[in-house]
């Protein structure tokens, strides 16, 4: 049995960095110039795993939001090792809605947010993909067979 080389959980495009052989880190300087593209924008470096067993991911840059003084947006990049060769960059949106009635912490798309802060979230999706796509070839997965294995091509 096979599987995919790249977890996408978020991003539109696979945003892949392929490695030559053992000893390439090609996957740190896109890390490197990525993170050189938005700290000035406000950006954060940090280094938290995600704890995947298969992708394992790191988020190594972080921006926080607060709207209102009730909702908690932080918006992360992340670098996935892919399962057989090289590495993808993806991004994950945290929301936190936390007001004197309830609490609720959850994925963006698993809370309803208001109309205002998607828009901020959509701007900044975009400036991350944008500098994802300036050290990264852009694919699309265009079919997965019945034994995991999967296709790719590059993406404009």
């Amino acid at each position: 049995m096979s599987t995919p080389n790249f977890y996408n959980k978020n991003a539109s495009k696979i945003f892949a960095v392929s490695e030559e052989d053992e000893y390439s880190e090609n996957w740190q300087d896109a890390k490197d110039n990525i993170a050189s593209e938005l700290t000035p924008k406000g950006y954060k470096e940090v280094s938290i795993s995600d704890n995947d067993r298969n992708y394992p991911g790191e988020y190594f840059l972080e921006k926080e939001f607060v709207f209102w003084d009730l909702w908690k947006i932080t918006i992360y990049a992340v670098i996935r090792g892919a399962y057989y060769n090289g590495t993808n960059f993806d991004w994950q949106v945290d929301v936190i809605k936390d007001s004197y009635k309830d609490y609720e912490e959850a994925d963006l798309y698993e809370i309803n947010v208001p109309k205002t802060v998607l828009e901020k979230i959509n701007v900044e999706i975009r400036r991350i993909e944008k500098a994802f796509a300036l050290y990264t070839d852009k694919l699309n997965c265009v079919g997965v067979f019945s034994n995991g294995e999967a296709v790719y091509e590059r993406s404009k």
